[in-house]
């Protein structure tokens, strides 16, 4: 059999199904995606799938968002990522993953070398998981998109992440939309942007961001200019008032790499 790819999604899957499978891909070898969204797969079946994962060599891309894999699965896909070389996207968004989920995950990805995308959103990971992935990015240099959009991170959540970004020389581009990061956390990220140089995409949509924030995160930007990646921004629905607003033109004739700002509702100039 030559399959390369296998969509189940939207299936009743069993946890002695997802198993089962997993015993599949410790054996195969063709294999590249695997599409299981939406299963109702419950945290045993997810180890059990983990199992074939971490020794299958050839799965490049596996969906399992909308499962409830809870914490005990996402700790079983922390050492599918220590032991897969392969995998290069994981989406597990909205899988019932909270903080010890995503601190035992982040161990996976500071050790793995070959991931480029993952995926977290709608998991309550706050500020806890969000430092934990800030400091697996500090080790990982494959990483090139990372969406933690509504996680439930605060502030210091963003700090935590917010300093590995800045050692980071690999990601490209960070979604944390819906997020409560504030002006403290736009003002960590306008620090860590001063150091990297590889960020090209930064969604930062309904993060309560008011007008100083804008201001120290727009400075931040416009003082790297020589280095900054940035080429997409968005900022919308934050109330960055007047301060921001002209904080924002500023960088605009700074910024040269910037070709995309959205900046949509709750303006309050």
């Amino acid at each position: 059999v030559s399959l390369s790819s296998l969509r189940l999604a939207h299936n009743t899957i069993s946890s002695n199904a997802a198993t089962v499978l997993g015993f599949a891909l410790k054996a195969n070898s063709t294999l590249v995606k695997l599409d299981l969204g939406y299963c109702q797969i419950a945290s045993l079946g997810c180890v059990g799938l983990s199992h074939g994962l971490g020794l299958n060599s050839s799965l490049t891309e596996i969906h399992l968002a909308s499962n409830w894999m809870g914490d005990e699965g996402a700790t079983a896909m922390m050492t599918v990522l220590k032991m897969n070389s392969t995998l290069v996207k994981l989406d597990l968004g909205y899988c019932q993953i909270t903080i010890s989920g995503c601190v035992g995950l982040s161990h996976g990805l500071g050790a793995n070398s070959s991931l480029t995308a993952i995926r977290l959103a709608y998991n309550r990971i706050e500020n806890e998981g969000a430092t934990a992935m800030g400091t697996a990015l500090k080790t990982n240099g494959t990483l090139v998109t990372l969406d933690l959009d509504r996680c439930q991170i605060g502030s210091l959540g963003c700090v935590g992440l917010s300093q590995g970004l800045g050692a980071n020389s690999s990601l490209t581009e960070i979604r944390l939309a819906y997020n409560k990061i504030g002006d403290e956390g736009a003002t960590a990220m306008g620090k860590a942007l001063k150091t990297n140089s590889t960020l090209v995409k930064l969604d930062l949509a309904k993060c309560r961001i008011r007008g100083n924030g804008c201001v120290v995160l727009c400075d931040s930007l416009c003082e790297a200019a020589c280095t900054v990646a940035l080429s997409e921004l968005s900022l919308s629905q934050n109330k960055i008032q007047n301060n921001g607003a002209e904080a924002v033109q500023k960088m605009l004739t700074v910024i040269t790499s910037l070709t995309k700002l959205h900046l949509k509702g709750e303006l309050d100039l």
